[in-house]
This record gives C-alpha cells, structure tokens and sequence, in this order.
C-alpha cells in the first residue's frame, strides 16, 4: 500500500492580506518540502484561492520532484481548477511533436496556465492567445476597457526579460479576470536563478558589491532601473521592471508584487515594500504578480509609458 503525506491548503481568498498570503503558500513549500513520500493537497477547507496562491501552487506543483495529487476539492473550485488546466498546464508543441497546438487556445473560454520553455518558438504566439481570451471576455463585460495595449506590452516585457535574464528552463503565464472581479491578475514565473541570481551571474564585480547577499537589495535595485544586460546604450534600462511598475501603478492604477529567490517586492499607490524573507524561506525562481482594474482612468495613455 502506497503511503503518502497530507498537507491542508488554507483558505486565501481575493482579499487577504499580502502578509497572510506570503505565510500560507510557505506553509504549503515547507510541509511539502519536508515530505518523503507522495504528497496529498487537501483542499477541505478551501472555498476560494488569490490568484497569486492559484499561480504558486501550480508552478511549485508543476516543478516539484514530489508526486502531488489533489483531495476533496469542492465542485466550483475544481471546475476553475480543471478549466485553468491547474492540473497539466497548458504547453505548446515543440520540434518533437510533443505538447498542444498553440492555436487551441484561442477556442477556450478562459485563460490557462501555460508553461513554455525559454527558447520556445511559440511565445509570442502563446502571449496572443492568453491575451486574446481575456480581452474577449472583458470586452462581454465592458466597452469601456481600453488597456489593451498597457496589458500587450505587459506581458510582453515580463514574458521577455526571463528569455533575457533568467537562465530558466521553463516560464509560466497566468491571466485571471473571472465574471466576479473588477481586475486584471496577471502572473508571470519561471524557475531560474532569481534576480538577485542574475545580478551575480553577469559578473560585474560593481553588482555583486551592492546587492551583496540581499535578495530584497536586488529587488530595489532591478525596479530602479540597474540593467544586467551587456548594452551601455541600456544600462539604465534594467529589467524593464521600472517602465512597468511606473504603468501599472501610477498609469492604471494597479498594484505589483514579486516574489524572487529570498526577496519580496509589492508596490501600489500607498507606497512600496522590499522584504528580505525569513531564514529558510526561498523561492526557486521569480514570480511577478500584476492587478490591474477593470476601470480605467481618464486620459491614460499607453505611450506615455512605454520606452
């Protein structure tokens, strides 16, 4: 008989606090990572997920060496589940013939969690599909949205700077705006070597004196604009992190978060936060999170953002 460890998933709803959402998706890595055995996610007490948890969970499940299987998930959460392909994410075919025609994508209702590898030759058309889903929906919703083009760009730039800087194997892509949402969740991951991780790994001896060992360091210095690439016309361009953050929270009023080795960075219109994490708490990779309201404000203009 097959022995396998159960870890309960905690409740996180839309509206939890980001404090509370940090401790419960390291509650989940650290019992998990502690475990021997084929693991078993129960869902008991669940009755809604942030779409931050949602992204996590699949990317750590999807990456994880563990078997995880899945337990007494409730019919409209399972539903989400299944629909969002939380399960098996989504994967364009590759030279082999292995993985899903991209053009599938656009027969689906909503977006799902699509894993991609870092030289896939089918991101771009991948970032359409994801795209033109959520518009598709929004627009059954709304004529008034016109963020199109902010969101594009986006996904673009966030999608672009793990193919430049991540040293990945994989990334992931993530867009939730369900009926009973007023915003735009957009997530973004890929299991590299973190951003303080690709400051070390260009070898400029000026980086690795100021970030040092702090990862929240690294942080700051990437959404100010300190650029890893070998460019002295760029330099200051960084990551493209600061163009981005500059549109989705002073432009469309939005909110920020990454999560990134042993670093956390959330920023909205009441201000900014870099947390170093605590000891024996890290995430393999970067995960950036990005909320945007469904409501835009009058007079944005895309192109007063974009470099």
């Amino acid at each position: 008989m097959e022995i396998s460890d159960i870890i309960s998933i905690p409740n996180v709803p839309a509206d939890t606090t980001t404090g509370e959402l940090m401790m419960a998706l390291f509650s989940v890595i650290i019992d998990s990572e502690r475990c021997d055995n084929d693991i078993v996610w129960d869902f008991g007490r669940v009755t809604s997920l942030h779409p931050f948890m949602i992204s996590a969970l699949a990317v750590y499940r999807d990456s994880s060496s563990n078997k995880i299987s899945l337990s007494n998930v409730n019919g409209a959460l399972k539903a989400k589940l299944d629909e969002i392909m939380f399960d098996a994410p989504f994967e364009s075919a590759d030279r082999e013939g292995s993985g899903t025609d991209v053009s599938c994508l656009y027969d689906r209702n909503v977006p799902p969690i699509c894993r991609f590898s870092r030289i896939c030759p089918d991101i771009d058309a991948i970032q359409s599909g994801l795209f033109s889903i959520m518009a598709r929906n929004i627009r059954n919703r709304t004529r008034e949205w016109n963020a199109s083009g902010a969101i594009s760009y986006l996904l673009s730039e966030l999608v672009c700077n793990i193919q430049e800087h991540s040293h990945a194997s994989c990334g992931y892509m993530y867009i939730q705006c369900d009926d009973n949402e007023d915003c735009i969740s957009i997530c973004v991951a890929d299991n590299g070597v973190t951003i303080h991780g690709s400051y070390i790994a260009a070898q400029k001896t000026a980086y690795s004196l100021l970030v040092g060992d702090d990862h929240a360091e690294a942080l700051r210095y990437s959404v100010k604009g300190l650029s890893t690439k070998n460019r002295p016309d760029n330099e200051s361009r960084g990551y493209g992190l600061s163009t981005n953050l500059n549109m989705v929270v002073n432009g469309l009023g939005g909110s920020f978060m990454m999560l990134s080795g042993k670093g956390f960075f959330r920023c909205d219109e009441d201000g900014e936060q870099f947390v170093n994490l605590p000891d024996g708490l890290a995430w393999d990779g970067t995960m950036i999170l990005v909320s945007i309201p469904l409501k835009q404000r009058a007079g944005f203009n895309v192109y007063n953002y974009i470099e």
